[in-house]
């Protein structure tokens, strides 16, 4: 019995010499080894997938602002190719009135200012208005730059033009230029045709007045969304027309801007992004001159509106 107890003892303890050792018991640091690779790895991940989802928002944003500098580049495109064709229209429908009133035919300026002086031609130039759905008003004047007849009812208003350069120095047939209207106290755009008889002699003017309202109906109409305005501009930075309108942007002088200088030089269109003067502003900007007129088109929008689709 007792060597039966004794052989018991002995196996028990063999077996329990013979049973594996569990290594997370034999080395600790080896079994937390793999969850640190996988914690490191997930953390790797992540920050990968952050930098190229960063990446990617630029890029996009980038591609945003790309495609916002094309859409007022093909405004500025648009808008003066539209106003080319207008301006064009009102000076040969100025040309055809000029024939009307047989200017080729009067032998001098005295003969010019005798003869446009009286109701039939005043009645003819309001006709002329009423037909026209670009132009206002129309002014006759003498070789003095005094005003002798109107398309305006009443009589004819006592204020001269010679003093402005378009008509003291301009000898080109035709010519666009801005003048403070002080009746209506507001700037206007003049589009004028010198007028000369059968031998070249000068006699006077056929001046016709658009108001910034004529041009601010079409920029309207000129979808770019929030935050984007069109400006239409003289060759030498007064502002003739803004859409949205304001009125203290009539008649200020734009042309400190780079853009500005870049296409009046002649260098060609322009695109570029600068704070606004007018609401600093962070924009995107588009400008182009028109073909045959001294007369500038700037489109602008904020890159926050440029984005907001992206966003």
């Amino acid at each position: 019995m007792w060597n039966a107890r004794r052989w018991l003892g002995r196996t028990r303890t063999s077996l329990k010499a013979a049973e594996p050792v569990d290594p997370a018991f034999e080395n600790g640091a080896d079994s937390r080894l793999p969850i640190l690779w996988i914690v490191l790895s997930g953390i790797a991940l992540i920050a990968v997938i952050t930098v190229g989802a960063a990446f990617m928002a630029d890029d996009f944003r980038e591609r945003a602002l790309s495609g916002s500098t094309r859409e007022l580049e093909n405004t500025v495109l648009l808008v003066t190719r539209h106003f080319d064709q207008s301006f064009e229209d009102v000076l040969q429908s100025e040309s055809r009135l000029a024939a009307r009133l047989g200017i080729e035919d009067m032998t001098s300026p005295d003969d010019f200012r005798e003869r446009m002086t009286g109701s039939e031609i005043h009645a003819l130039l309001s006709t002329e208005v009423r037909h026209s759905i670009r132009t206002d008003e129309i002014f006759l004047f003498d070789v003095d730059g005094k005003p002798i007849n109107t398309s305006e009812d009443g009589p004819t208003p006592a204020f001269e033009v010679f003093q402005h350069d378009y008509f003291r120095f301009n000898t080109a047939p035709t010519f666009a230029a801005p003048q403070f209207n002080q009746a209506l106290k507001q700037w206007t755009t003049l589009l004028a045709r010198r007028l000369t008889n059968a031998d070249g002699v000068f006699l006077g003017a056929i001046v016709e007045r658009m108001p910034p309202l004529r041009f601010e109906k079409f920029f309207n109409s000129v979808s770019l969304g929030d935050g984007a305005s069109i400006t239409l501009a003289y060759r030498d930075g007064e502002v003739l027309a803004r859409f949205p309108h304001l009125d203290r942007m009539i008649g200020t002088n734009v042309a400190q801007s780079g853009m500005f200088h870049h296409v009046v030089s002649g260098a060609g269109p322009a695109t570029a992004r600068m704070i606004s003067p007018v609401d600093g502003e962070d924009r995107l900007a588009a400008a182009r001159l028109m073909r045959d007129f001294p007369i500038i088109v700037i489109a602008s929008k904020t890159t926050a509106s440029a984005v907001a689709d992206w966003h």
